[in-house]
């Protein structure tokens, strides 16, 4: 009889684990919708007319719900894509060494994403332009240019890198020589 009670004790167990896990499961697909509906609604709500204080919290909100959505669902396919939204997010927020720090994430953990030399890019762009890291920059150009030679952002890099320790100054007067010698050319 305690072996039948028992029996019945461990059946009760597992079937109500058993709906747990399925309750999880739904539970779960609708925490993924729900977010990534929230996703989608904040990058809507970004390109409207906005003030910039509003543009500031969507940014932060649009920022936090990426990265909420990949801690929560890191086996989804959309969370490179996540990721990057939420590094551009954080850039434009001036928070680059965070916006730095999601590039490598991308950098390290989704190798096969399509925006890989975007994602390059801008990495290299943020510690030239915005944390003026000159050295750190020249070598993410060089990393981009030898990762994807064929990439038209590998031809934006060169030229970047070439202009890299050049002044405003020298820059002016390069831009101005290059103007002067193709309308000689006319």
């Amino acid at each position: 009889m305690s072996r039948i009670v028992l029996s019945l004790f461990i059946l009760v167990f597992f079937y109500s684990c058993a709906n747990n896990d399925e309750q999880t499961q739904e539970e779960s697909l609708v925490d993924v919708a729900q977010l990534s509906a929230q996703i989608d609604s904040l990058k809507a709500k970004l390109s409207g007319p906005l003030t910039n204080e509003e543009a500031k919290q969507l940014s932060m909100d649009l920022m936090n719900s990426c990265d909420a959505f990949v801690d929560a669902f890191p086996e989804d396919s959309r969370c490179a894509d996540y990721l990057f939204i939420s590094a551009r997010a954080s850039n434009g927020l001036r928070q680059y060494n965070t916006s730095l720090k999601t590039l490598n994430r991308i950098k390290g953990g989704y190798r096969g994403y399509e925006k890989m030399p975007e994602v390059y890019f801008l990495y290299a762009f943020t510690l030239d332009e915005d944390l003026e890291r000159k050295e750190d920059a020249q070598k993410a150009y060089m990393d981009l240019i030898n990762k994807f030679p064929d990439d038209p952002l590998s031809s934006q890099a060169a030229i970047l890198l070439d202009q890299l320790y050049l002044s405003d100054e020298e820059l002016i007067e390069m831009w101005e020589m290059k103007e002067k010698n193709e309308s000689n050319r006319k």
